[in-house]
């Protein structure tokens, strides 16, 4: 890893090219999945990297995408250790969802833009639950930055156009990492209107799709 990773920066800073910049962004994925725990000493620098993109106003959106589904994956390799980036993480994931908006039902490229980055939050959001489910003091993190996920949650199960199957997968999968870390508490959550987790199941269950029925018996079951 010492030797690779200027490689891997230099890859990162590269905000003209968008085909290096997912590549790059994929490999930290990636290196996360392999290394777990033992990416966490490099992590400051890869992190540093991938909110310059975020910070970039000239960097490509498809690799502003892939980062912010890869602090998911970040998250679940760290585990307790993420707190340390869940402020300047949740900003992003924050000013990602007021963006994903449906100005024109017309505009498919516009559409395919909006629901590839609600499924990127949507991914993240429930890497960093699952990671910081293992405490009461972890708990109460994901407790104080509930509201964007849930925020999130409604703008999928209200969507006109009617979403994709991904996509609705997606946030009926991070209803139910909410639900089996906060148990019952999260129980008038799910069944309150307002937040269409009950609409996002039935979806899921009438889906064509096994992964989709999947998730929709696992978020009953939790």
């Amino acid at each position: 890893m010492p030797d690779f990773k200027p490689f891997l920066l230099a890859a990162l800073e590269n905000h003209d090219d968008a085909q290096i910049g997912i590549a790059a962004v994929g490999v930290v994925s990636d290196l996360c999945r392999a290394f777990e725990t033992n990416i966490s000493g490099y992590m400051d620098e890869i992190m540093e990297r991938m909110l310059g993109i975020l910070q970039d106003a000239n960097a490509k959106k498809n690799v502003k995408t892939q980062v912010l589904n890869t602090f998911g994956d970040v998250a679940l390799a760290l585990n307790a250790q993420y707190s340390r980036y869940l402020d300047l993480n949740m900003k992003w994931l924050t000013e990602a969802i007021s963006a994903a908006q449906i100005t024109n039902a017309d505009d498919f490229d516009q559409i395919d833009y909006v629901e590839s980055l609600r499924e990127s939050c949507c991914y993240a959001f429930s890497g960093i639950v699952q990671a910081l489910n293992g405490s009461p003091e972890s708990l109460q993190l994901i407790q104080r930055n509930i509201q964007p996920m849930l925020q999130l949650i409604v703008q999928i199960s209200n969507s006109q156009p009617t979403t994709s199957e991904n996509l609705y997968s997606s946030a009926c999968a991070l209803a139910g990492d909410l639900l089996h870390s906060f148990g019952v508490e999260f129980l008038p959550v799910v069944d309150t209107a307002e937040f269409g987790i009950n609409t996002l199941v039935a979806k899921c269950r009438r889906s064509r799709t096994n992964k989709a029925k999947s998730i929709a018996s696992w978020v009953k079951i939790s």
